[in-house]
């Protein structure tokens, strides 16, 4: 007599890679090292607006905000959103 075998069971293969802990710490080490240069990028490019920011805010001796600074940038020709002004005030 044989005996009577169930249906095979079929487990998903599995779709992401299985970090070790050594490949962990490289790919942390490599996101770390990326954004150190990103932030010094986006420095660089933020050197012009940072400049005009600080002439208006002297110009007009402290005495302007957020919203000010923006419309005042704008008035001179900058295409900049209002939140990228209130980050780099």
């Amino acid at each position: 007599m044989e005996e009577a075998q169930g249906p095979e069971v079929v487990r998903p293969k599995r779709c992401h890679k299985q970090w070790t802990p050594e490949e962990k710490m490289e790919l942390v080490r490599f996101t770390y090292y990326f954004e150190l240069g990103r932030q010094g990028r986006i420095a660089i490019k933020n050197m012009p607006l940072m400049n005009q920011i600080k002439d208006i805010f002297a110009h007009h001796k402290g005495r302007y905000g957020v919203r000010r600074v923006y419309h005042e940038l704008v008035n001179r020709g900058y295409s900049v959103n209002h939140k990228r002004v209130q980050r780099n005030t």
